[in-house]
């Protein structure tokens, strides 16, 4: 027996429109990382500007903190969806691999984390097709391949341009190095947002 399914309608548009907002943060940042690089690489060690670094630093304090925000409201939004999305494939009559709260669990759990919510999503992914006729996309299962490695650099770049930023250690170089890997993540979030969307 099919049971009825969970309206996730709400959650998708909502979940679209936060996506936007973080594109907007990103491409915020992006602007602000860039004009961080522009004064470094003018920056006098010997003739230093304190308005202008803590100008620099209120900003980019302030764009980040903006970021970090809207980031967490999408992660939820995202879980929220994904999680729906899950128990609607199971309640179509669907046989699942998992449960519906791996659907949740899954991005928690180190290692796992970078197995388990791709199988899900292709499990997603496929089951929705055959469960829901009118709604077949011309799209094969491999954007979903896509969508989880560009996860995964951008994950990684993210990670390397933390790792430049040493903090108060930082020499000027290496606060250019880390700004640089910083935006080239932001340009690849940016496309993984959109390529969700």
């Amino acid at each position: 027996m099919v049971n009825p399914l969970s309206h996730n309608l709400q959650r998708a548009k909502t979940l679209i429109i936060v996506f936007y907002a973080v594109i907007l943060c990103y491409v915020v940042s992006c602007v602000s990382l860039w004009l961080q690089i522009n004064m470094l690489e003018k920056l006098d060690v010997n003739n230093l500007n304190t308005e202008e670094l803590r100008a620099n630093d209120m900003r980019q304090i302030a764009v980040s903190f903006t970021l970090l925000a809207i980031i967490i409201a999408s992660v939820i939004c995202f879980i929220m969806w994904f999680r729906r999305a899950y128990y609607n494939v199971q309640q179509a009559g669907q046989f699942a691999d998992f449960s519906e709260g791996w659907a949740a669990g899954a991005w928690f759990v180190p290692f796992l984390n970078l197995v388990r919510p791709y199988k899900i999503m292709v499990e997603i992914w496929e089951k929705t097709q055959r469960a829901i006729p009118h709604f077949i996309s011309n799209r094969s299962s491999q954007i979903v391949g896509i969508w989880w490695a560009a996860y995964i650099v951008s994950n990684i770049v993210a990670n390397i341009s933390s790792r430049l930023d040493g903090g108060a250690d930082s020499t000027i170089d290496d606060l250019i190095s880390s700004s640089w890997f910083e935006i080239v993540s932001n340009i690849l979030q940016i496309g993984l947002l959109l390529l969700q969307s």
